[in-house]
């Protein structure tokens, strides 16, 4: 059997997802990342 590294895992294991990079859709606006509760339009945008 064929030793494996550290940061391999074993054969049949499956890998992670890669974390997908936001959407433009879904991207905080500048200034805005730590405000999740505002409030949100159907289409994303924040409500002034």
């Amino acid at each position: 059997m064929a030793e494996l590294s550290d940061n391999e895992p074993p054969a049949g294991t499956p890998h992670p997802r890669p974390a997908a990079p936001l959407s433009p859709e879904r991207r905080p606006e500048p200034g805005r990342e730590n405000d999740r509760a505002a409030p949100r339009t159907r289409d994303g945008r924040r409500v002034p």
